[in-house]
């Protein structure tokens, strides 16, 4: 098993280099990829808001391997929390990315990250109504006498 303190780390330093990356081009040729992007900026600047109000809050040294650990753990529900609302397409399509972004960096546990993409394929069906199956009409036997 990798060290726990090397992987937030990595997350922290992940993160860091994603909200302070250019965000390239204001007219992106795909606004669904700058939809999803933006998206998924906010999940990470929350994060990051979290994550530095931990270590502000009680004047705490960055540099502990165990701070950061915990304050990982503490940001991970304010990336949770600035996730898109699961509605229309762009909406779901969006969640899905913030979802498996923030598995991928570990800031959503993969339990709540199946979840949260079950409750985003039930949205995506409810959302497309061409795409279900019709139900068929409940006819009744009759016993003629």
């Amino acid at each position: 098993m990798p060290n726990e303190s090397s992987t937030e780390l990595t997350l922290v330093e992940a993160l860091n280099h994603v909200t302070s990356a250019d965000p390239g081009p204001a007219d992106a040729p795909d606004s669904d990829i700058a939809s999803a992007k933006a998206a998924f900026r906010r999940c990470c600047a929350a994060w990051q808001r979290a994550f530095k109000a931990f270590f502000d809050e009680d004047d705490l040294d960055p540099n502990d391997q165990t701070m950061v650990y915990l304050a990982s753990k503490a940001a991970a529900p304010a990336f949770c929390s600035a996730m898109p609302m699961l509605a229309g397409e762009d909406g779901i399509r969006d969640f899905i990315a913030c979802t498996a972004h923030g598995i991928a960096i570990d800031a959503i546990s993969l339990d709540k990250g199946a979840h949260l993409l079950y409750a985003a394929q039930i949205a995506a069906s409810l959302s497309n109504p061409s795409a279900r199956t019709p139900r068929q009409p409940l006819v009744r036997k009759t016993t003629s006498r």
